[in-house]
């Protein structure tokens, strides 16, 4: 038999979450739900899947997850938010600093092999 009691503290913070900001709480929601979409549509269009908006939506993503933990003042979580915010964008500012990157890791991996 499951002992439901066991969810009762996880049900308790998401009420008080909810009457504390409901606005965090409908992105986050809405944010996962990207995530898992993102994960589906990912999964139904390989081995071609269309990176730009797959890549775009992460993005929104983790920028709304990254203003969540920056409302609840979490600093690991914010971190994490920013550096995979940081990751995919850094590249698309500064395409010139990453032009000649997939060389560069052959070329290392190949000393390795």
């Amino acid at each position: 038999m499951i002992n439901f009691k066991v969810f009762q503290p996880t049900v308790k913070w998401i009420k008080d979450d909810l009457r504390e900001n409901p606005v965090r709480l409908l992105l986050e929601v809405f944010a996962w739900l990207m995530s898992i979409s993102c994960a589906v549509l990912m999964m139904l269009t390989v081995p071609n899947p269309p990176f730009l908006l797959l890549y775009l939506a992460f993005i929104v993503q983790c920028m709304i997850f990254g203003w969540a933990s920056y409302s609840r003042k979490s600093f690991g979580m914010l971190s994490n938010w920013l550096l995979l915010v940081w990751l995919p964008v850094t590249p698309m500012l500064f395409p010139e600093c990453y032009s000649n990157l997939d060389l560069v890791l052959r070329k290392l991996l190949a000393g390795l092999g």
